[in-house]
């Protein structure tokens, strides 16, 4: 802040202008000095052209040195010399137009100015609308967070009349409640060097002629007439300054496909999709555990009977646990484990005891003739 106060100090002592034109300068060339000063020139009024007339070569070169002499003695009145004594001289070459020289000889010549530069309408126009601005025209606010400030709410409650007693109070309904808030709109355009846009849509063209018409009808303290189609009994625009911006298109935000999907093939494959669909959604340690306390349940053990504790290492490394009665057979356990773990439903694997290695074979022996009881078997796939 320290660094614009200087700024708009030394701008108001090379301009001689107020405070509030100097900041408003400042502030729409984004603080620099030298852009801020330029755009004062260019707005101020354009000196009349020189005229080439019929006189004489002397006379001509006569009335450029007094010129320039008066000038001359202009700047050496000043104490000092500020950047508007030397931006002046350039300033009017670029106002006053190409200049040419014709005929003449070896002591004298003709000098014609071509016509006055033309200024940028549309760029007059956009300044403009800052300008509305500062003069007070227009509302002016800092940007910030839309959450960080607080809403300003009207009250919409019931009132009451008073009147000269306790029962001569009248209650007065409130009127529309929440309709004008539903026909307000805030549209935001955002200036920039190339052009504008409104409500970070695509850039629009100064020289577009309904785009003219757009920023007049806000000089005005008009609604655009694109924005009063929509209908909305208020609209606020919101005009952000960017002109010292170059404009960059936002990219896309990335949008995930939410539509619908179609199985192509036989009825078979959709329902191995809707199993593996499944399967994927829940939580697989969860549908393990489910899966082995319904494969238990499913063997019908009797307390009755003599039982024992069979550990199964899986040949994914995972390992089930079960109590089985001793006239459970092999293929008891089989089913225990494809039950456990359905996606061995198919697989071609083999069954063996720990130590030693044996392989069991006949699904028709119980636990009891196999030797099985509190034995830990192993799982392998062929």
């Amino acid at each position: 802040m320290a660094d614009n106060d200087a700024l708009i100090t030394q701008f108001m002592d090379v301009t001689g202008v107020q405070r509030d034109r100097a900041e408003f300068f400042l502030q729409a060339a984004n603080f620099q000095l030298d852009v801020a000063l330029s755009s004062f020139y260019e707005e101020s009024v354009d000196a009349p052209p020189a005229v080439a007339s019929d006189s004489s070569d002397d006379e001509v070169l006569s009335g450029v040195k007094e010129t320039a002499d008066n000038k001359k003695r202009s700047y050496g009145n000043q104490n000092f010399a500020t950047m508007s004594s030397v931006r002046e001289p350039e300033k009017e070459g670029e106002e006053r137009g190409q200049a040419f020289y014709a005929g003449g000889s070896e002591h004298s010549g003709l000098q014609v100015l071509g016509p006055p530069k033309k200024k940028n309408p549309i760029k007059d126009m956009v300044s403009e609308v800052f300008r509305q601005a500062q003069s007070g025209n227009l509302e002016q606010f800092e940007s910030s967070h839309d959450g960080d400030l607080p809403s300003f709410r009207s009250f919409t409650g019931t009132g009451y009349r008073l009147g000269q007693s306790e029962d001569d109070s009248v209650a007065v309904a409130s009127g529309s409640k929440g309709k004008n808030k539903q026909q307000e709109e805030t549209v935001t355009v955002k200036v920039y060097r190339q052009g504008f846009t409104v409500d970070d849509g695509e850039l629009r063209s100064y020289e577009d002629p309904n785009n003219r018409e757009f920023f007049e009808s806000i000089t005005r303290n008009e609604i655009p007439a694109e924005l009063r189609k929509q209908g909305k009994a208020m609209v606020h625009v919101n005009v952000e300054n960017h002109l010292s911006d170059d404009f960059v298109k936002n990219t896309p935000k990335f949008k995930a496909f939410t539509g619908s999907g179609h199985t192509l093939g036989s009825p078979a494959p959709a329902t191995v999709e809707e199993i593996t669909t499944t399967a994927l959604s829940t939580d697989p340690k969860a549908k393990n555990a489910e899966n082995e306390a319904k494969a238990s349940s499913n063997l019908n053990v009797n307390q009755d009977q003599p039982t024992t504790m069979l550990s199964i290492r899986l040949t994914d490394g995972s390992r089930l646990s079960a109590r089985f009665n001793l006239s459970h057979t092999i293929q008891d356990i089989r089913n225990f484990i494809v039950a456990s773990r359905p996606e061995y439903t198919g697989r071609n694997y083999i069954l063996l005891t720990t130590f030693p290695n044996k392989e069991l074979t006949n699904p028709d022996d119980t636990i009891q003739q196999a030797g099985l009881q509190n034995a830990a078997i192993l799982q392998r796939l062929k």
